[in-house]
């Protein structure tokens, strides 16, 4: 410590400075392991190898509680995964191509888990976060059906589940083939 500086690591607001440093360090650990698991479970599904992807989201499970950001870090990559794939897609097309809401459209109607739910609020969120034409709104709000990343955030503890790990990694490549047909 600087002479200037007292020594504050024992008191609370020292403990909450260093607890939130050694925190987000921690937080960045385990969601690094998350989504490096759940991209070789997504792979694995798309090579139709249901066990391996299985036992990598299991894996992914069985990583502790971020304290930090308090959400489980399996469930935080496996939208952040879903989340990140349409960002891109959004922000990669031209202006007057909408294969990325397209894809998303063809998509959601028969998915009501927790997929469904995740691009529904990814959809819902990028009204505030991307800009979009006044269309792509609309079309963005009809799709989500009101629903946002909060719904997916505030989850209960029981709603994490492997099957609704899965059901994520299984709509983000039913995603992302749809985006192969549209752009043939």
């Amino acid at each position: 410590m600087s002479e200037f500086l007292p020594d504050t690591s024992g008191s609370a607001f020292g403990l909450a400075v260093l607890g939130s440093a050694e925190g987000a360090d921690e937080s960045r650990r385990l969601q690094a392991s998350a989504e490096i698991l759940l991209g070789k479970a997504f792979v694995a599904l798309g090579c139709g190898d249901q066990e391996r992807a299985d036992r990598l989201v299991a894996r992914a499970l069985a990583l502790p509680f971020d304290d930090h950001e308090q959400v489980h870090p399996a469930w935080w990559a496996a939208h952040t995964f879903l989340d990140s794939l349409l960002a891109h897609e959004v922000e990669t097309s031209p202006d007057e191509e909408h294969a990325w809401l397209d894809a998303a459209g063809a998509v959601l109607p028969p998915q009501q888990g927790a997929g469904g739910r995740a691009l529904r609020g990814v959809l819902g969120t990028l009204t505030d976060t991307v800009e979009l034409t006044a269309g792509e709104n609309r079309r963005c709000r009809e799709l989500s059906r009101g629903v946002t990343e909060d719904v997916w955030w505030d989850a209960p503890a029981a709603d994490v589940t492997a099957e609704a790990v899965l059901d994520v990694l299984r709509v983000t490549d039913a995603y992302v083939a749809a985006l192969r047909s549209i752009d043939g």
